[in-house]
């Protein structure tokens, strides 16, 4: 496998789908990525108008300015995600990013990474790990394709499918540090 360009990334910020008008702010913002949601932040009955504002952002051209453009799509194994999918492969203006929740299996990314390849997009994507199914399979995950080029791990999410309980803004079980050192290990 080739070596992987590490790029710093201080800052990121989300805009929901639904509101383009905010992407151009979210851009000015000075983030190093600006992520266009079409997941967690936009309620079912929303999703397909979030879905078409984003296609349209990425129809036009888009500044090389230093900010990393993304969309984060629905879960691949839920209807909304592979919605989100559709969409993208049926534009000739892809987002340059994708970013990809809750995988649980190096397949999930690589069926994808497949499908924008035969369409001739060089997408980028990223993962969030969130289960510890995805976590088990960290190290598969990281590894399963050259268009991944971000892994993270998202504690609140993990700490859910794990049922800790919430004590006001305390956790009765603490993200496990061996979890981010094996995401860490997987990647490198």
């Amino acid at each position: 496998m080739s070596e992987r360009i590490i790029r710093p990334r201080r800052s990121f910020i989300f805009t929901p789908g639904l509101k383009p008008e905010m992407y151009p702010k979210a851009l000015a913002s000075g983030a190093d990525i600006v992520c266009v949601e079409l997941e967690d932040g936009i309620a079912p009955k929303d999703k397909a108008e979030a879905r078409a504002n984003a296609m349209a952002l990425f129809a036009k051209p888009q500044a090389d300015d230093g900010a990393e453009r993304m969309v984060r799509i629905n879960c691949l194994r839920e209807e909304f995600g592979i919605a989100d999918v559709q969409a993208i492969l049926e534009t000739d203006t892809p987002p340059p990013a994708l970013m990809l929740p809750k995988v649980r299996t190096a397949e999930e990314v690589m069926m994808l990474d497949d499908l924008l390849t035969e369409r001739g997009h060089t997408t980028r994507l990223h993962v969030i790990i969130e289960t510890n199914q995805g976590l088990d399979r960290a190290y598969d995950i990281a590894h399963c394709s050259p268009g991944l080029t971000r892994c993270s791990s998202a504690a609140s999410t993990w700490q859910r499918s794990c049922a800790a309980r919430m004590r006001g803004s305390r956790c009765s079980m603490p993200v496990p540090v061996w979890s981010m050192l094996q995401l860490r290990r997987a990647w490198t």
